[in-house]
């Protein structure tokens, strides 16, 4: 079980459902932000190599 599964589990079986909800927000909205970030830095390094 990965962390991201087990601390979702664990805010909804305490009833924390504001935390819950923020919680799954955050990881969502950080991992599209590390592929919108990678992708830009990779076009960057394609760039100055061509």
């Amino acid at each position: 079980m990965s962390s991201f599964a087990l601390e979702t589990t664990n805010l909804l079986e305490n009833n924390q459902f504001i935390l819950l909800i923020l919680n799954i927000l955050a990881n969502v909205g950080l991992s599209i932000g590390a592929i919108i970030g990678g992708r830009a830095v990779g076009n960057l390094v394609m760039e100055s190599i061509v």
